[in-house]
């Protein structure tokens, strides 16, 4: 082992250019097509001095040692700007491809934009507490070509069970309501604000709210509905963004759903109640009077789609 401490900095230095090579090498061989072709432009640090002791040998001036007749600075300071610059050309390059597949993406049809949303973005979804107790993510079922959506606010304990939002006693009395009004499941898409079930179905929290809602969101700007069902209070004080109503005043409004993300298009709101919230009403003329006010909330809804003069995908 050399003992002169002119010779240890000389073999440290070796060392470290070789090194620096060998990590410029690994870079570029694991890089795509593209992105190799950047690393090869930009990488002017890594690969001269992969070369240095070949120029050396031919008489051409070291590197290191015009840095050193420059002052130590002036070596040190070549690496860390093409360092800079070539995590500039990575970031403007991954800009660019995410650039790209919004392009591309504003062009998929609805269905691809669902399918893509679920399987992608959402995912195996831990954004909030409500992930540690799930079963399934209940995304949503139905047309990405509706003119109508129905929107509730969370998953029970079957959805939760078998992954399709108004799957138990609700969703057969929502499916009841559809048939008395000319509509089939397979016609209107169903969602819910929240994506879990909150445990022991409590009304999920204002949090949980804010991590899931982007994903309720995006889903709407895909099927791009003529109009939005809101089952249950909360579900529509959500769609309207209005705080600390009750239903029956939300029901006799004309509410509407706002996303700053839809250039300033709004979607007519209709509100009317859970299925659930009739279920536990006594069979007979109380529950039948509420039953009647859903039906005609209903066929609102219908009235507003069909004389809705945008044209749908």
């Amino acid at each position: 082992m050399a003992s002169d401490p002119v010779e240890v900095r000389r073999s440290v230095a070796a060392w470290l250019r070789h090194a620096a090579a060998f990590r410029g090498l690994r870079c570029v061989r694991s890089a795509g097509p593209v992105e190799r072709q950047e690393i090869l432009r930009s990488d002017e640090a890594v690969t001269p001095k992969a070369h240095q002791g070949t120029l050396e040998a031919k008489g051409a001036p070291s590197t290191s040692d015009g840095a050193a007749r420059s002052g130590s600075a002036g070596g040190a300071a070549r690496a860390p700007e093409a360092g800079t610059e070539r995590g500039a050309q990575s970031a403007r390059s991954g800009a660019a491809r995410g650039e790209d597949l919004r392009a591309r993406a504003a062009r998929w049809p609805p269905e691809m934009k669902l399918r893509y949303l679920a399987d992608k973005v959402i995912g195996d979804c831990h954004r909030c507490p409500l992930a540690r107790g799930r079963r399934s993510i209940v995304f949503g079922v139905g047309s990405a070509r509706a003119r109508i959506v129905f929107v509730g606010e969370a998953p029970g304990g079957e959805e939760d069970l078998r992954g399709e939002p108004f799957v138990g006693p609700a969703g057969a009395r929502l499916d009841a309501w559809l048939d008395a009004v000319g509509l089939a499941r397979d016609d209107v898409y169903i969602a819910n604000v929240v994506k879990c079930r909150p445990p022991g179905n409590r009304d999920p929290r204002p949090s949980e709210v804010d991590a899931c809602a982007p994903f309720l969101r995006a889903q709407l700007r895909a099927i791009e509905p003529r109009v939005i069902v809101a089952l249950g209070r909360h579900a529509a004080m959500f769609m309207s963004g209005r705080d600390d109503m009750s239903l029956g005043r939300l029901r006799r409004m004309q509410l509407a759903y706002r996303d700053p993300k839809m250039q300033g298009r709004t979607i007519p709101v209709v509100a009317t109640y859970h299925p659930a919230f009739i279920l536990r009403k006594p069979e007979g003329a109380e529950r039948d009077r509420f039953e009647s006010g859903v039906l005609g909330d209903l066929r609102r809804a219908i009235e507003i789609a069909e004389s809705s003069g945008r044209e749908h995908p």
